[in-house]
């Protein structure tokens, strides 16, 4: 028992706590590197687009008398995103001579055809797709490689038809990322 009580007493002793508070508030005021804050700004977007995303799906899904409460619910979500940025899911194929030429990008998947992205493609993102070369550009149609797409909200517009429901997201710069590259 006696091995015990002083063995806590060694490791509670006022020298290590103090220690370890020291190397606690070290470490907790360290400033974040570039990396983390990217993370950090990709969780945000991806929030955004998932609470669009929810919200789209109970104006979409949602009886007759619900549908307008929740269209005014998503209206009041997408003016406070505005200013925000959003990264979508990989949903998005690209077509690359039309989604340079039109600059709106729209997913040819079944369950991604409800958000419309416009916006200049970032000269960045392309330059990266277009350097790896003919063969990958070529590929891009063959395969329908998915990329996600990102981007500052500017405005948007909500579209309805009989059955069938729209968001379209004008955004300053579309950044593109493939899902190889997660």
């Amino acid at each position: 028992m006696n091995y015990y009580c002083s063995r806590i007493k060694s490791l509670l002793s006022k020298k290590k706590i103090v220690f370890s508070l020291i190397c606690f508030i070290l470490i907790a005021s360290m400033p974040l590197s570039s990396e983390s804050e990217g993370r950090g700004r990709t969780a945000e977007g991806l929030a955004v687009y998932a609470g669009i995303k929810t919200l789209y799906n109970k104006w979409d899904l949602g009886l007759f008398g619900s549908r307008k409460y929740y269209r005014g619910r998503l209206y009041r979500h997408l003016v406070d995103a505005i200013g925000k940025d959003i990264v979508t899911d990989y949903d998005y194929i690209l077509p690359m001579p039309d989604s340079l030429i039109k600059k709106s990008i729209v997913s040819d998947l079944g369950h991604g055809k409800w958000l419309h992205i416009h916006g200049h493609l970032n000269k960045d993102d392309v330059k990266k797709l277009i350097g790896q070369g003919t063969r990958y550009v070529r590929d891009l149609e063959r395969r329908k490689y998915l990329f996600s797409l990102s981007g500052r909200i500017k405005s948007f517009r909500l579209q309805e038809a009989v059955g069938k429901r729209w968001i379209h997201l004008y955004l300053d710069r579309v950044g593109i990322r493939a899902s190889a590259e997660k």
